[in-house]
């Protein structure tokens, strides 16, 4: 799913969850994917990993 040029959002609401810490020398990662879209409201599905696993994730 893409917004098109003209379009914008802005967040008023951010649950984040913490499940691990990323060991030095490693990079973490986070994707966002548009999970529902009702109205003018956006809800993101966000999952972070350092790669060996999940470190945390947020809607």
């Amino acid at each position: 799913m893409c917004f098109s040029r003209a379009s914008s959002a802005v967040g008023a609401a951010v649950d984040l969850q913490h499940c691990a810490a990323t060991p030095v020398g490693y990079h973490a990662c986070a994707t966002a994917e548009v999970i529902n879209l009702e109205g003018q409201r956006v809800e993101f599905k966000v999952p972070a990993s350092d790669g060996i696993e999940e470190i945390g994730s947020g809607t």
